[in-house]
């Protein structure tokens, strides 16, 4: 049951809300560099199925565009927003970032006891 004020995210388990427990990856990029930053999706993409972390690729750039003629890095921080109150934590990565072969291994959410 949503409350009427505001809409956050929850489990209702025997009427009792309980608190998102997955952590998430998130990359935010406007549609047309989708195919410039493809590899680095797929990298992360397949970092966060090793590690049971879910998966959001943001391309909504509503808030970016016209007339709000903001830069498109700003796109991540407007889908952490948007994102946050489904997951217990949000990493936020540039689309350009990428994992280094050997931290390929390591997860960053354990690593930083999350």
């Amino acid at each position: 049951p949503a409350n009427s004020d505001t809409f956050r995210a929850r489990s209702w388990v025997d009427g009792d809300a309980v608190a998102p427990q997955q952590v998430a990856i998130l990359l935010a990029a406007t549609p047309n560099m989708l195919p410039v930053y493809q590899p680095f999706i797929n990298l992360w993409r397949c970092y966060a199925l090793r590690h049971g972390l879910a998966f959001i690729l943001e391309t909504d750039d509503t808030e970016v565009r016209w007339p709000h003629a903001r830069a498109p890095n700003w796109m991540r921080w407007f889908a952490a927003r948007k994102h946050l109150d489904f997951y217990r934590a949000l990493l936020v990565v540039d689309p350009d970032q990428f994992v280094v072969p050997e931290c390929w291994n390591m997860s960053i959410p354990g690593i930083l006891g999350s």
